[in-house]
């Protein structure tokens, strides 16, 4: 972030502490504005933080000035938070939004303690600069400065591998960005050593009731004792071999046996590679390039270069993927129109998507899946069916067995192998048999021990109806959660399908409503409930008994977010990044 302050602005170094103020500094009369200036309103530093150790910082502060501070600019000129240890410049971070005199503004910033600190304590100032412009102490603007307590470098297995990824791995998912205790004391999750059923444990023996559950994956429960034994019994092979394993075999069978529509299978490692495989072979098959999207389809370059991150693309090259939302039939229908002719393939999924924090993911629309499904046929377009989400957890087991629609390819993983790695693409022979072009070559995919946990996972859905066993389990969850919320007058719920849902405030200030939500996901994981920004995937495993400690938990949870709103005091409690 450092490398960000360009030009002048660069060899600045700590704001004299005789600009340091307490929060809510007295305005200046009118006549006395200058362009830059600052009241403090709040802050959430404690009053003491470990060598070492992350904290995520909230502020809140006052445009007092008569400049508008802007948080983007043609000429790179936005204003942003600089936050100091000692006469060290840490980090600086940039305004969410503009902020016109006399407006207030959230800002926060990551921080990682420094392991020295001179006389067991550190002084953390802060100021605001605008981009190229000016520092606005050096224009007489008020700085805070809070005197933090440098406690001793947390030890033990789990500050060990806290470091190794900080130093070497950040391609992790923390629910708290590595930050590893609440002020309070209570250590939120980071680093797992084992997970069984519906719950993780770390090596300090804290545990969560996990309601993400490996990204839906162990939809059976963590370390079930069917998929345990059967990878046990395939341990007398090698996990990879030259020539495929038998086990292949037996699962491509099984597929074609309960999925509608399959009769030829290939196998990957993750979702993304059953995509990207059915994105390939459409494209191979009708000899065209765009592709029309609704859902999220994975990492691979062919998605994520027109949705995630445009920067992989090539300036040069031409749009080939197009958006569009489900059930919008008129929305569909003028993509089609607009690419008529050349669409190679339509992929969707095609129930319980999570667009954004704020949208229930929704049942199948049976109608609307048949009106694309003949569209498709009228086009000549392959029709793909990204079924890892609903694949054996949607009721009946999958879309197109509930809906009756079929498409020409599915692609499955998540729930396929009971918690280890596999996914599959599988579809109609006329299109499956191009796949054999489409260079799709993966070392691990035929990897021995996951096929054995598919093999009795397929069992065990042929001979129990899991789809309906989640549908009870999660309808019971969102009972539970949704009585506490009425029960307190909470203007919020659970929404959703059973198998994959969220709990959303009903409260119309997108800024507001983003940290109730934080502060929930915040006082959720001190309560020992582990979900993913709010969405919670129920497993078998998720017993009356988990529902209630859930649902005690949400309890004082939202009591706690309901204090905090009601005197508006998120900066001073929130710990953890927003989202």
């Amino acid at each position: 972030m450092i490398g960000n302050l360009i030009t002048h602005l660069a060899a600045r170094t700590r704001p004299r502490a005789a600009g340091a103020v307490t929060p809510d500094a007295a305005p200046a009369s009118a006549e006395a504005l200058r362009p830059y200036d600052v009241a403090w309103h709040a802050h959430n530093l404690p009053p003491s933080l470990r060598k070492g150790a992350r904290w995520q910082l909230y502020v809140r502060a006052e445009n007092r000035g008569s400049r508008h501070w802007p948080a983007q600019h043609p000429e790179r000129r936005s204003v942003e938070l600089a936050v100091y240890f000692g006469a060290a410049l840490h980090c600086t971070a940039r305004i969410p939004h503009d902020v016109a005199p006399g407006d207030e503004v959230i800002v926060s910033a990551l921080l990682t303690c420094p392991l020295d600190a001179e006389g067991g304590a550190w002084v953390v100032t802060l100021s605001f600069l605008e981009q190229n412009v000016a520092w606005f102490h050096d224009q007489g603007a008020a700085t805070l400065a809070v005197e933090v307590r440098a406690e001793e470098p947390e030890r033990g297995a789990l500050a060990g591998a806290d470091a190794i990824a900080r130093r070497s791995n950040w391609g992790m998912w923390l629910p708290t960005d590595g930050i590893t205790r609440s002020r309070s004391g209570r250590r939120y999750p980071t680093f797992i050593e084992r997970a069984v059923g519906c719950r993780v444990r770390d090596a300090e023996g804290d545990e969560w009731i996990d309601f993400v559950m490996a990204g839906g994956a162990a939809l059976l429960g963590y370390a079930h004792p069917e998929i345990q034994a059967a990878i046990a019994s395939a341990l007398t092979s090698s996990a990879v071999v030259t020539l495929p394993h038998m086990l292949e075999a037996t699962v491509t069978d099984q597929l074609c046996d309960l999925i509608p529509g399959a009769e030829m299978a290939l196998f990957g490692k993750h979702g993304s590679d059953a995509c990207t495989a059915a994105i390939r072979t459409a494209r191979l098959h009708t000899g065209r390039r765009t592709v029309l999207y609704s859902g999220y389809h994975g990492w691979h370059d062919w998605y994520v270069q027109e949705t995630v991150q445009p920067r992989l693309k090539s300036s040069s090259a031409p749009a080939e993927l197009f958006r569009f939302d489900l059930g919008d039939a008129p929305g569909f229908d003028a993509l089609v129109d607009q690419h008529r002719g050349q669409i190679a393939a339509v992929i969707l999924e095609p129930a319980a998507q999570a667009r954004t924090l704020d949208d229930p993911p929704s049942g199948a629309d049976a109608a609307f899946l048949r009106h694309v499904e003949a569209m498709c046929r009228e086009q000549g377009a392959v029709l793909i069916f990204d079924e890892i989400v609903t694949g054996f957890r949607h009721p009946h087991g999958s879309v197109q067995q509930e809906t009756g629609v079929m498409p020409d390819l599915t692609c499955l993983g998540k729930a396929l192998s009971g918690g280890m790695p596999l996914a599959a693409l599988v579809g109609r022979r006329e299109i499956m048999q191009t796949s054999i072009n489409a260079a799709y070559m993966p070392t691990f995919r035929g990897e021995v021990y996951s096929l054995a946990a598919a093999a009795m996972s397929l069992e065990i859905h042929k001979r129990e109806d899991v789809p309906a066993q989640i549908h009870r389990i999660g309808t019971a969850l969102t009972d539970a959660i949704n009585e506490v919320s009425d029960e307190l007058g909470i203007r919020g719920e659970i929404i959703g399908v059973p198998y994959r849902q969220i709990y959303r405030f009903a409260e119309p200030d997108p800024q507001r409503r983003g940290l109730m939500r934080t502060l929930l996901q915040q006082e959720l994981l001190q309560r020992s409930v582990l979900t993913y920004k709010g969405f919670m995937l129920p497993s078998l495993a998720h017993g009356q008994a988990d529902i209630e400690q859930t649902a005690a938990a949400f309890r004082d949870a939202l009591v706690r977010v309901q204090e905090v709103a009601d005197d508006d005091s998120f900066v001073r409690h929130l710990e953890i990044p927003l989202f």
